[in-house]
């Protein structure tokens, strides 16, 4: 399934959110099966294999050195799903 849709990459925080708080709506169409690479304040378009959608807010990238396995991408974002399948977003189901 094409799956990623890259909304916007903001040059700041403040910019990049107040573009997620506003968006309601997937109006996207062209979908990818992948992603490029992810970087700080872009905003994603999810969409699941049951037609399910979630907005990503990327807030935080930090590389994890000294790990006893190995090092490490931590990714914190801003997010919100739409389990019903509607392309609206509902502003109650977010989390970071």
């Amino acid at each position: 399934i094409e799956a990623f849709y890259l909304n916007l990459t903001g040059t700041s925080y403040t910019e990049a959110k107040d573009w997620y708080d506003s968006y309601h709506e997937v109006t996207a169409t062209d979908f990818e099966a992948l992603s490029d690479s992810v970087e700080l304040y872009q905003i994603w378009t999810i969409q699941t294999t049951a037609g399910k959608y979630a907005k990503l807010l990327i807030k935080k990238i930090e590389i994890i050195t000294g790990s006893p396995v190995q090092d490490y991408v931590e990714i914190t974002v801003d997010y919100e799903y739409q389990p019903d399948g509607s392309r609206i977003f509902r502003e109650n189901r977010s989390g970071t």
